[in-house]
């Protein structure tokens, strides 16, 4: 299977690297979001 060999992050990726890899992402958005709403002019409610 050459589709197998050339995708092995994927598929060997465990489940705690998911999960790390979602954290990271989460805290990046999270940060995102609350700087958002000043750049807005306050036009979405701060999330806390």
């Amino acid at each position: 299977m050459l589709s197998n060999t050339s995708r092995p992050i994927g598929s060997q990726m465990s489940k705690a690297q998911r999960i790390r890899l979602i954290i990271t992402e989460l805290h990046k958005f999270q940060r995102f979001v609350t700087v958002q709403p000043f750049v807005l002019g306050h036009r979405s409610p701060p999330i806390k």
